[in-house]
């Protein structure tokens, strides 16, 4: 059986031979359809489909996405280092994918999200919905830490219930924690911090020695 770590994926991939007779599935990175006779690679415990091209590569384009409407482009880097993802809320700098038409910016990890899942701290399966029909108070709060959400980001829900829940706190409930890529997102975040100091330093330089050029000139035409 082979299997494959995928870096950008929480767990282990396993390669299946897909049948003929087999119903099309969707896959979990592009959201295309997945038919015919080939292989692919399945998440076991998010009951995920991938193609074997999205399982051992990252798409350049998404055309189609349960959750947002238009087609997203992936990008390593992102130039506007404040921008916020709009699934969990957090900084989206690096491995992410933006909408031109929207300004939109989502974590890749995030766009494979399961659409249900299960979660010990509720008994009903919970979705990701394109949208949650919510009171106009102004308060939003998340049913699980208990504290403030944001409504325009994404959030788990059961309809049942009317339990809503931040993608982040049911995520690492259902999907499982990993400290790992915690420990390098923070990394990564206090290196494109010092990045950017870098970049304002330089630039402070840059304009101090314009200057002290434009001076050198003047003073040897005195």
């Amino acid at each position: 059986m082979d299997i494959l770590e995928r870096p950008l994926h929480r767990h282990a991939l396993y390669k299946r031979k897909l049948s003929e007779q087999c119903n099309p599935l969707e896959c979990n990175v592009c959201s295309s359809s997945i038919h015919g006779s080939t292989s692919i690679f399945c998440c076991e415990r998010c009951n995920g489909y991938l193609h074997r091209s999205c399982a051992t590569g990252i798409p350049s384009q998404i055309q189609h996405h349960p959750l947002h409407a238009h087609g997203l482009t992936y990008f390593q880097r992102n130039s506007n280092s404040n921008s916020q993802c709009r699934a969990c809320g957090k900084r989206c700098a690096v491995d992410l994918y933006s909408c031109e038409l929207c300004k939109v910016h989502i974590h890749l990890d995030s766009l494979q999200l399961p659409q249900t899942i299960k979660s010990d701290h509720h008994i009903d399966e919970l979705t990701l919905p394109e949208s949650i029909v919510e009171d106009d108070s102004g308060e939003y709060y998340c049913n699980i830490c208990e504290r403030r959400r944001d409504p325009e980001l994404w959030a788990h829900y059961c309809e049942q219930c009317q339990l809503i829940a931040h993608v982040c706190s049911m995520c690492s409930v259902s999907v499982g924690e990993n400290p790992e890529l915690e420990d390098l997102d923070e990394e990564i975040e206090g290196v494109q911090k010092e990045e950017d100091q870098m970049k304002a330093n330089l630039e402070e330089l840059m304009t101090k020695l314009e200057a002290l050029k434009t001076r050198r000139a003047a003073v040897a035409y005195e």
